[in-house]
Formats: structure tokens, C-alpha cells, sequence
């Protein structure tokens, strides 16, 4: 893209970056003055670009910024319309010659051997004179430079947006996540950076990061809370089994069903290359009533076979081997309806597809269990 000579103008020149354009940063924070004039701020933006940006960039994790407030450094070249006038020159022909002394542009391919050197004919300005040289016209008698009719100074570019932090001017930077990668990790990594440069860079230019929003406590908070409904689920997934088998024996054989099944879900979960998250949390609590129920048809089976007479042994295995095809045709209408939902690309498959592993294998392993462990136990 580098290699593109020039744009039109009216397009800005394209960018590669590693996150969506319209995902949400999920780390915000600003860059202000420790003290002193707020309107100060304004002035840094070439010092973030050049300075700061790379630090924060370079997190793992990070895909990209977003970036706005505050005004970058500009050269400015000031015409002085009379001398215009007096040299017969217009602001046209001063533009048009500018451009084509400030240019960086490709200049193709040089192949030596094996090797290829791809070359670049570099002639920006790099100093405030620098264009004060550039030949306006020559016309063998009299050669006119831009220093004979202009003057060039550091100045700042327009301002397009205004942004404003408990009444103080600020440079705000929004951090867009990588696809796929952890936001925990990310912003523990990011706090770490950011002190660092707090204490040093920044710190010597008068200037702190601070951060004003992260998603970690709402993370944080719905894992708890999902935590807590799957615990409950199941404590009263429980009860609900003393009330009904009226045997703490047997309910706590059935019970045995929503560990195993829930432990073994999180295998599936790393294999499919799956986070444990809000959603996939979710999945289980919503499997955790399902989880007993394969178990309680076996169980109650055996029981069965226990009260006509039959050894423990005997009663297990005839009470499961007669009931684990009724079972499996329970499971699979269950895994038939959220399966599907594992192999849609689309936007839906991308939402529930944490929901449909946990609840498919969830389901799948408590079928295992209850014609395996639970008649082991019994």
C-alpha cells in the first residue's frame, strides 16, 4: 500500500489493522497534564504518536487504538500576498511546487542476484527552513525561492473535536482487543504498561495515563453471579431429589451426575478451543436441571430391580442395560436442537455457540454417567 504514489483528495489513506473498525474498545483512558493550564494537552498529540503510541500498541493482545483530542504539530508555510504579487506568482503555482519538493515514493525493485532491495527516493522536509529552499521558478536570469516570498513556522493542526475529562482538556485512547484475545490478561497487561510509563516517559514531560474505564468489574461480576446461579441450580437441583426419592443415599448417588457431567463439559470447551466465559457459564447453569435427569431414570430402575430381590450387583446391571436405550433417545433429542447451533458461522453461531458446547456435552456426559457411574455406585 506504501507503494500507492498518491491518493485522491478526498480519501484518507487506507490502514491494516488487527481488530474490527467498529469493535468497542474495551479499555478507555485519557492523558492529561499533572498540573498547570489543561489547555496544554493540546499540544502533545505529536509526542503520543511518536513517543507513546508504541508502548501501548505493542501489548499483546491489543489490536488497535483509537485515538482522538489534542492537535498534532504541523509545518505551516505563511505567503506574503504582496510578494506574490510582485513576483507575478500565485498561491496555486507555491502549492503545486511544494508537493512536488515533499515527496517519499517508490521507486521500485533492484535485484542483485538473489536478492531483491526495494528502493525508495526519499526528499521530505525534515527541519522548519527546509522548504524556505525550494525553487519556485527559474528563468535562467533569476531563480525565485520560497524564502522570497513566505515564511515557515511549527504550528498546530485545526482542532476537530473537542474532548473534555472532569472540565480538563484531554487526549482520549480507546483500546480495541485483538480477536480472540483475553480481555482479563489484556487489561492486567496494560495496567503494568501504563505505570511504567506514568513513572517515566510521561512523568518527565509533565503528563499521566489515567484509566477511566475497563470491562474487568463487569466480567468480573457476571462470572460471579453465574457462578453463584450454577451453585444454586444445583443445591436445589438437590433438594429437590431428597424431597422426592426421600433417601439421602440415593440422592446423593443421582448428585454425582452435575459435578462429573459439569467438570468434563470444560474439557470439551478447551478442545473446541473455547474460553470459560459469561456465556459458556451461562450454558451450564441452564444444564445443570438437565444434568440429573438420565441419572434419575436409571436409578429409580434399579431400585426397582432391588425391591423384587435381586443382589446389587444384578439389580445395577439388568436396571441399567433395560433403560439406556430409552435414555439415549432422551439425550438425543436434547442434542439434536442446540448441536446445530455449534457449526452456524454466522452472526447467531457466533453468539450461542459457547451456549450449545457447554449444554451438548454437558448433557452428552451425563448420559455416560448414568449408565456407567451411577450403577458403579449403586
Amino acid at each position: 500500500l506504501n507503494e500507492v504514489r498518491s491518493y485522491p483528495e478526498n480519501v484518507e489513506k487506507p490502514v491494516i489493522e488487527a481488530s474490527g473498525a467498529q469493535s468497542s474498545p474495551v479499555i478507555w483512558m485519557v492523558m492529561k497534564t499533572a498540573e498547570g493550564p489543561g489547555e496544554a494537552i493540546n499540544g502533545f498529540r505529536t509526542f503520543f504518536e511518536n513517543e507513546v503510541r508504541q508502548y501501548i500498541e505493542r501489548v499483546p493482545g491489543v489490536g488497535s487504538l483509537f485515538v482522538f483530542g489534542g492537535s498534532e504539530k504541523q509545518l505551516e508555510v505563511v505567503v506574503s500576498p504582496e510578494k506574490l504579487a510582485r513576483y507575478r506568482l500565485t498561491i496555486g503555482q507555491v502549492a503545486a511546487r511544494l508537493a512536488d519538493a515533499n515527496r517519499n515514493v517508490s521507486a521500485g525493485l533492484l535485484e542483485l542476484d538473489k536478492k531483491n532491495y526495494r528502493v525508495r527516493t526519499v526528499s521530505q522536509f525534515e527541519a522548519v527552513r527546509d522548504p524556505l529552499d525550494v525553487v519556485l521558478r527559474d528563468d535562467g536570469i533569476r531563480r525565485v525561492h520560497l524564502g522570497d516570498v513566505a515564511a515557515s513556522r511549527l504550528g498546530y493542526a485545526r482542532n476537530d473535536v473537542a474532548v473534555m475529562h472532569n472540565a480538563s482538556p484531554v487526549i482520549v485512547v480507546g483500546v480495541r482487543k485483538q480477536q480472540g484475545a483475553n480481555v482479563i490478561t489484556l487489561t492486567e497487561r496494560m495496567h503494568t504498561v501504563i505505570e511504567d510509563l506514568n513513572g517515566g516517559i510521561l512523568k518527565s514531560q509533565g503528563l499521566f495515563f489515567k484509566i477511566v474505564y475497563e470491562q474487568t468489574p463487569y466480567i468480573h461480576r457476571a462470572i460471579d453471579l453465574v457462578r453463584r446461579n450454577v451453585l444454586l441450580g444445583g443445591s436445589l437441583a438437590v433438594c429437590v431429589l431428597l424431597v422426592f426419592l426421600r433417601s439421602i443415599s440415593s440422592t446423593l448417588v443421582t448428585a454425582v451426575a452435575i459435578p462429573i457431567s459439569v467438570v468434563g463439559t470444560f474439557l470439551f470447551m478447551w478442545l473446541f478451543g473455547r474460553s470459560i466465559n459469561v456465556v459458556s457459564l451461562a450454558g451450564i447453569s441452564f444444564a445443570v436441571g438437565m444434568l440429573v435427569d438420565n441419572a434419575i431414570v436409571v436409578l429409580e430402575n434399579i431400585d426397582r430391580h432391588r425391591k423384587l430381590g435381586k443382589t446389587p450387583f444384578a439389580a445395577s446391571y439388568e436396571g441399567a442395560r433395560e433403560v439406556w436405550g430409552a435414555v439415549l433417545a432422551s439425550t438425543a433429542t436434547t442434542v439434536a436442537v442446540f448441536l446445530p447451533v455449534i457449526f452456524i458461522a454466522e452472526e447467531a453461531g457466533q453468539l450461542f455457540k459457547d451456549i450449545a458446547i457447554a449444554i451438548t456435552f454437558a448433557i452428552l456426559i451425563s448420559l455416560f454417567v448414568s449408565v456407567s457411574v451411577i450403577p458403579t455406585l449403586t
